[in-house]
């Protein structure tokens, strides 16, 4: 096989390919002979039909399918030994396949050109680290008592404050028409308590126990259930119990009750995850530096195509995410249709950081190539179950996706990524920067780098 290239534009190559007839007449006789191994025509055996009548019956289609065929590994191969990054499908022109001539083929197409040389060892990157404090143990103390909590009767008293538990049920109506959504039994509602419509719970405090009690309650003018909005609605609570909220006591039982020996060995247990999740979170804010820097100290050209289709699939993931959200609050998905001006907008404002996006896939690409740094497959299939085991109910389905091809593809994409982000790291100039117990990270990224260049 010749190949030849030529550049076109910055963006654009033209590939031109000659296969030899020697190859063209070998591809040929393979196919005509297992058309006539397979044929069925009349007054002949099958394998025995004249080679004249096969090409005379089969021969355009024969023809086609060899020259696309060959055109097609040949323009592979030919894609690989130039080392060629091609966007879309190339726009292929050839002769016509003919047995004892070469078979010649040209194919324009849209790539990215690679860098010729990448700067990422010596990169000056800022790495956030935070101690584990006793207030973050606390904290964390204090989130395993409220899922340990307990509701429990309230049996001194029978008026209702503010923050008790009510046990009631309750009828909703509107003009004296119970509405759907409306009725409940055995519910147990916070007085005072929020993520109900204005009115709802606050009238509970002060009430008594047991009692029967309406109240009046209009629904606000934008409420998410079109027949319901702006209409006075009738509330017919039945008070039954008050309750209150009881929190586990922070001692040695609580400790058992958790499976470890004392208080002491939770906190340490506590502490040790905690110091785990900064680490982590270290680690994170310098791979986030180490793109910044990485994209910072190597400048070149990024194909529009690849521009563009990162802003497709941003806009695309934005609107999904939005569509969820309305979703989830009782508003048809198919309504909440943002303008097209709007999108635009929006699309147009995200040009810069899809462009960095690209430009640092393209260059962590690179670095994976030049450092080696591959997952082991292992590595990836427990990647896979971690995954998984965070997907709560929907583990299966979620293994499921990931051991197809496709995406175990994309596990390992994001793996290599991580790898090549780490190694970046581990060769870069780093700062540590200590961040107090609260505060937020605000560490700069300093994108300055060494005047040494890696090929």
């Amino acid at each position: 096989m010749q190949a030849e290239i030529q550049k076109l534009g910055e963006f654009e190559r033209e590939l031109s390919v000659s296969i030899p007839s020697e190859e063209v007449d070998a591809a040929l006789k393979k196919a005509f002979k297992e058309v006539r191994n397979k044929a069925s025509i009349p007054g002949f055996r099958p394998g025995k039909v004249p080679m004249g009548m096969l090409e005379s019956r089969f021969g355009d289609q024969v023809h086609y399918d060899v020259s696309r065929e060959l055109i097609d590994d040949h323009l592979k191969r030919a894609i690989r030994e130039h080392d060629l990054f091609v966007l879309g499908s190339p726009a292929v022109d050839a002769n016509k396949c003919e047995k004892g001539s070469a078979l010649d083929f040209s194919a324009k197409m849209t790539i990215q050109p690679r860098p010729a040389k990448i700067n990422y060892e010596g990169l000056k990157i800022i790495r956030e680290h935070r101690a584990v404090t006793d207030a973050d143990i606390d904290a964390e103390l204090t989130g395993l008592r409220k899922r340990a909590e307990q509701v429990v009767p309230i049996t001194d008293r029978d008026v209702v404050q503010k923050g008790d538990m009510v046990l009631i049920d309750y009828v909703g109506s509107i003009d004296g028409t119970p509405f759907e959504g409306g009725t409940a039994e055995n519910s147990l509602i916070e007085a005072g308590g929020e993520g109900y419509i204005p009115g709802f719970t606050e009238s509970l405090a002060g009430a008594k126990v047991p009692s029967e009690m309406d109240i009046n309650v209009p629904f606000p003018a934008d409420y998410n259930k079109a027949e319901l909005a702006g209409k006075d609605a009738v509330f017919t609570f039945k008070l039954k119990e008050i309750k209150a909220k009881e929190l586990p006591e922070l001692d040695d039982d609580f400790a058992q009750d958790m499976g470890y020996d004392s208080i002491q060995a939770l906190r340490d247990k506590v502490g040790a995850g905690i110091a785990e999740r900064f680490a982590e979170e270290s680690a994170q804010t310098a791979r986030d530096a180490a793109v910044k820097s990485l994209v910072a100290a190597n400048d070149f050209n990024v194909s529009p195509q690849l521009i563009e289709n990162q802003l497709d699939a941003t806009m695309e993931q934005m609107q999904q995410q939005m569509q969820m959200a309305m979703s989830q609050m009782g508003q048809m998905a198919e309504d909440m249709v943002m303008p097209q001006e709007r999108l635009d907008e929006m699309r147009e404002k995200g040009r810069p950081e899809a462009e960095d996006k690209v430009r640092a896939g393209l260059l962590l690409q690179a670095v994976q190539k030049l450092t080696g740094v591959s997952p082991d497959p292992n590595a990836a299939f427990a990647e896979v179950e971690r995954i998984a085991a965070n997907a709560g109910e929907h583990a299966e389905m979620v293994r499921r996706h990931y051991m197809t091809p496709e995406g175990m593809s994309e596990v390992f994409g994001r793996m290599s990524e991580k790898m090549a982000l780490d190694k970046i790291v581990e060769l870069a100039d780093v700062q540590t920067v200590e961040i107090a117990a609260g505060e937020d990270s605000t560490a700069p990224v300093d994108p300055a780098s060494s005047d040494e260049t890696n090929g």
